[in-house]
C-alpha cells in the first residue's frame, strides 16, 4: 500500500539514528546556536558603542550651544551696563536665549566683573583706597 492513503497505516518510518550521528548533529547545533549568539552580542556591542558616540556628540553640540549662548547673554549684558543701563539688563528676557541661559547669574557674574575691573583701574591710578567697598554703575 502507499503511504499516506486511507485503507493503510499511514505512518511513515523514521529513520534509525546512530548515537554518533545524534551526536554529532546536536555538537553541530549547539556550534550554529553558539555562533549565531555570539554575533548577536557582537552586533549589540557595535550599536551601543555607536549609540555612547553619539551621545557625547550630542552633548559636546549641546554644551557648545550653551556656551555660546551664555557668551553672547554675557557680551550683551557687558554691553548694556557700559551704556549704564543696567535696569534693561537686569530686565533681559530669558526667551531671547531658549530659556537655558541663567539671565540672573550671568547678569550677577557680569556686574562682580564690572566692579572688580573698575576697582582695579581706580587703584592703579591711586583715586581708591583698598579697603573702600566696590562701587556698582548706576543706571536707569
Amino acid at each position: 500500500e502507499e503511504e499516506g492513503s486511507e485503507g493503510g497505516e499511514g505512518k511513515r518510518k523514521i529513520p534509525k539514528r546512530e548515537p554518533e550521528d545524534e551526536a554529532r548533529l546536536e555538537f553541530e547545533y549547539l556550534l550554529l546556536l553558539n555562533d549565531a549568539v555570539y554575533d548577536m552580542f557582537s552586533n549589540l556591542t557595535e550599536q551601543m558603542a555607536l549609540l555612547n558616540m553619539e551621545a557625547d556628540l550630542r552633548s559636546q553640540v549641546i554644551a557648545q550651544v550653551v556656551q555660546d549662548l551664555n557668551r553672547a547673554a554675557a557680551e550683551e549684558i557687558r554691553t548694556l551696563i557700559k551704556e549704564d543701563k543696567v535696569d534693561e539688563a537686569r530686565k533681559i528676557d530669558p526667551n531671547r536665549y531658549q530659556n537655558i541661559v541663567d539671565v540672573d547669574e550671568i547678569f550677577r557674574k557680569v556686574m562682580k566683573e564690572e566692579v572688580e575691573v573698575e576697582k582695579s583701574l581706580l587703584q592703579s591710578i591711586g583715586t581708591l583706597d583698598v579697603n573702600d567697598p566696590p562701587r556698582p554703575p548706576t543706571g536707569q
